[in-house]
């Protein structure tokens, strides 16, 4: 693969399209826990309905036992008449509707106890609905944490690559390999024309000497120029 190929792909990689893909699994482990959270609410709202008939029921049931005790207690001056007078039939019809009513008044506190200390669960069918969205939402959310965790490595090991392109490329003139001293090579190869023009310098830079030497003078160790029309300086 050429390079301009692969430097291509690279440049196409768009990290968006990951975070856009983790998006997605966030939002179903999201979607998932809100379909958890409303049959929760089914499950509670069903038991709270149950509650509710439940303290209606012992709210009649207390009238009831009240009711009872109101015509117990009614009995109370017809019982003394009675004693008083030695009448025992009516004693006795008096005692006779006395533990009619004390009979029900019992089976009424009975079951006002009982109902109130009753633990009342909502519908099985909507607590196993729970329990099913509870387990779809943990294996949603359990896919999303494990892609995140994978994309955060991905993510670190893609950050130190790129360290490491920015180091080996931070220097240009670096590797590349060690060219060859081709003015060396061009020496040797065509060694006559170097000479030739090596010769002609050195001639030309002689006669240059030569010609700076007559208009100056040697004074003191010091070569020193000539003045026009007037001597050495």
């Amino acid at each position: 693969m050429e390079f301009s190929e692969v430097l291509e792909r690279f440049r196409q990689e768009d990290p968006q399209d990951l975070l856009d893909a983790l998006e997605e699994l966030n939002q179903a482990s999201i979607n998932a826990a809100s379909e958890a959270q409303k049959a929760r609410a089914a499950y509670f709202a069903d038991a709270q309905a149950k509650e509710r008939k439940i303290a209606d029921r012992v709210q009649e049931l207390k009238t009831q036992r009240d009711g009872h005790q109101a015509k117990i207690d009614a009995f109370k001056n017809p019982l003394i008449s009675a004693t008083a007078a030695g009448d025992l039939k009516k004693l006795a019809n008096i005692k006779e509707a006395m533990k009619t009513l004390e009979l029900d008044k019992t089976q009424v506190s009975t079951e006002i106890a009982m109902l109130e200390s009753a633990h009342i669960r909502g519908d099985e069918a909507l607590y196993n609905a729970v329990l099913d969205r509870v387990a779809e939402h943990s294996r949603l959310l359990k896919i999303y944490q494990l892609a995140k965790s994978e994309v955060h490595s991905l993510a670190g090991e893609k950050e130190e690559a790129y360290r490491k392109i920015a180091r080996d490329t931070l220097h240009i003139n670096h590797g590349g390999g060690n060219g060859i001293n081709l003015e060396e090579l061009n020496r040797h190869f065509h060694y006559e024309v170097y000479a030739k023009h090596e010769e002609q310098a050195a001639k030309e830079r002689a006669e240059n000497d030569a010609k700076a030497n007559r208009n100056t003078f040697v004074y003191d160790g010091v070569r020193r120029p000539f003045i026009a029309g007037g001597g050495p300086v």
